[in-house]
C-alpha cells in the first residue's frame, strides 16, 4: 500500500494534517511516498529572500511545538527517509537521487560519498519511536530494522518547515528485529 502523502505547499510537503499518519497498516507494507518532499534544499524552510548575503536572514516563522501533528510528521518523515536510505536499488547515483531530498545540505554532502552497498538493512521491522524531544526544532527518531535499530536526527527551521534528516546512525550492540 502506498501512503497517501500529498504536498500542500513547499513548506509542508509530505506533512500530514493532524495526527493521522501517512503510514497505516502493517509496517511490512510501508513504502516510500510517491513524491519526496519539495522544499528549499538549504534548510528545508520555506523560500525566503537573502538579507545581508545570508539566505533567509531575518526570517522569523512561527515557533514549533510538539503538537500531535508535529509528532506524527517527524515520525513519517523519519520513516520515509529510512525507507529511501535502505531501499533496494543500491546503485550509488540512483540511491543518492532517491535519498537526497530527505537530507539537510550538510548531511547530503556527506551521504553523497557513502557507498550504499555497505548498508546492511533491507527492511523496517517496526514503528518509529521518538527517542529525544528536548527541542521542538530537533527530534531523534529510532526505527527498528532487520539490521538493528537506526536513529535519525530530524531538524526543522520553524513550525511551517518540513522535517529534514541531519544524521542516520545504526545503533551498535543492538539485536536486529526479524
Amino acid at each position: 500500500m502506498t501512503p497517501a502523502v500529498t504536498p500542500t505547499s513547499p513548506a509542508t510537503a509530505g506533512v500530514t494534517a493532524g495526527p493521522t499518519s501517512a503510514y497505516s497498516g502493517s509496517y511490512e507494507n510501508w513504502t516510500l511516498p510517491p513524491d519526496p518532499p519539495s522544499v528549499t534544499r538549504t534548510t528545508g524552510r520555506p523560500d525566503v529572500p537573502e538579507v545581508d548575503g545570508q539566505p533567509g536572514g531575518g526570517y522569523t516563522g512561527p515557533a514549533p511545538s510538539w503538537d500531535p501533528g508535529s509528532v506524527q510528521a517527524v515520525k513519517d518523515h523519519a520513516l520515509a527517509t529510512l525507507l529511501a536510505w535502505i531501499g533496494p536499488d543500491r546503485d550509488p547515483d540512483t540511491w543518492f537521487t532517491r535519498v537526497e531530498p530527505y537530507l539537510t545540505d550538510d548531511f547530503g554532502m556527506l551521504a553523497a560519498y557513502r557507498n550504499p552497498e555497505n548498508i546492511v538493512a533491507t527492511k523496517v521491522t517496526g514503528a518509529p519511536v521518538i527517542t529525544d524531544d528536548a527541542s521542538a526544532y530537533v527530534g531523534k527518531v529510532t526505527i527498528p530494522t532487520d539490521d538493528g535499530p537506526y536513529t535519525l536526527t530530524m531538524v526543522r527551521w520553524d513550525a511551517l518547515s518540513a522535517w529534514m534528516c541531519d544524521s542516520i546512525t545504526r545503533e551498535r550492540n543492538r539485536t536486529p528485529t526479524p
